[in-house]
């Protein structure tokens, strides 16, 4: 029973101009950077195989009542086959190159799209503002001059709704163009993003 409606808003609440920051903090590139640190996590876990280990122990036991039985165990385990555990380090070593080749392949494509986007933005806001600035004041002009220059009869219909016309392309070619300026302003705030 509630009556619910759009508010109206002008184009220049709809968009604001976006300011660029220099430093990316990305999630997409984040994400690859998490990836690197996990396998240079898991390079130390490997090397850490490689160490000896100590164990130290103490036990204490009562047998039928009586006690004081005692027991101290100290140990060294040395690693003497490690060809398996070299193999695996190896290998998490290569895992780790290929997540840093991986974070410079996303930064790079990351950066050419951003760049991309940002002069996509910047030229649509151009055409926007040179609708706003330019052709849409003359398009009012030309209805304008249109409709007095018919109703004085210094032109026929004909001509005149040719006039209307060409006013009318003008406007919605705007709209158009403003369009895609909302479009490409969207995109470039994706690559805008910053983790919060």
């Amino acid at each position: 029973d509630s009556l619910y409606s759009v508010q109206t808003a002008s184009p220049e609440q709809l968009v604001q101009p976006l300011q660029a920051d220099s430093t990316f903090g990305h999630p997409l590139l984040a994400f690859y950077q998490q990836r690197v640190n996990v396998a240079d996590a898991f390079i130390k876990e490997r090397r850490s195989q490689f160490f000896p280990s100590f164990q130290a122990s103490y036990g204490w036991q009562e047998i039928a009542g009586q006690g004081g039985f005692n027991s101290y165990e100290i140990g060294v385990s040395l690693p003497i086959f490690f060809w398996s555990n070299a193999g695996k380090s190896q290998s998490a070593r290569i895992e780790r190159n290929i997540a840093r080749q991986n974070l410079n392949q996303a930064q790079r494509e990351f950066t050419s799209t951003y760049s991309s986007m940002r002069e996509n933005y910047q030229k649509w806001m151009r055409s926007w503002d040179y609708y706003q600035q330019e052709a849409l004041p003359l398009a009012r002009e030309q209805q304008q001059g249109a409709l007095t220059s018919y109703e004085e009869g210094a032109i026929d219909y004909v001509v005149f709704l040719q006039n209307i016309r060409d006013a009318i392309r003008i406007e919605v070619d705007s709209w158009n163009t403003f369009g895609n300026y909302l479009n490409s302003h969207f995109q470039l705030e994706y690559y805008l993003n910053k983790p919060q």
